[in-house]
């Protein structure tokens, strides 16, 4: 089993076009850094149901978990 735990920052949501499919939020999330990112400060985009998106708010901190078990 691998869990994975970023911390960071919500730094916006956006909807996306529909295009046909159902509706969904890009959350664009900032993780916390030792040291000066040399890249896009971006460091994360997250496609989430719109409903989990209005449970979001940009700003403030945010906590993603990663968890694979195993089969």
């Amino acid at each position: 089993m691998v869990k994975i735990c970023l911390k960071g920052k919500c730094k916006t949501i956006q909807v996306t076009p529909n295009n046909g499919e159902p509706s969904r939020c890009e959350v664009w999330v900032e993780l916390d850094h030792d040291i000066p990112p040399t890249y896009r400060a971006y460091d994360i985009r997250l496609l989430v149901p719109v409903e989990f998106a209005t449970l979001l708010e940009a700003g403030q901190p945010l906590t993603i978990t990663l968890d694979q078990a195993e089969l």
